[in-house]
């Protein structure tokens, strides 16, 4: 989230939705680089629109299913796989109550 040109992350160190988002993307340019491939080439693999990928490097933003075919045509879809498939408590009663529900 930006407000008046300062990142809230830049404030008091917690990441946002819009940060985490362009470093991803920053990421997802940098392996496109490291494997030599060019946006349209990228774009060819991964059926992906060359223009979609441009804009998501620039601002971010992407749907999921672009996203998630970019990834495969860079081989990290098993990554994305890997997301939310253990579960995370914040309390104790959070774990007593999971165990219950198997």
């Amino acid at each position: 989230m930006v407000q008046l040109g300062i990142e809230l992350e830049d404030i008091i160190g917690i990441k946002t939705p819009e940060t985490v988002a362009k470093e991803l993307m920053d990421r997802v340019r940098l392996r496109r680089k490291q494997r030599g491939y060019s946006r349209a080439k990228l774009a060819a693999l991964s059926g992906v629109k060359e223009a979609t990928i441009r804009h998501a490097e620039n601002t971010g933003k992407i749907s999921l299913i672009h996203l998630l075919y970019i990834a495969s045509a860079l081989d990290y879809l098993d990554e994305f796989k890997a997301l939310f498939s253990t579960p995370r408590f914040r309390t104790i009663e959070e774990v007593i109550a999971s165990n219950g529900k198997h």
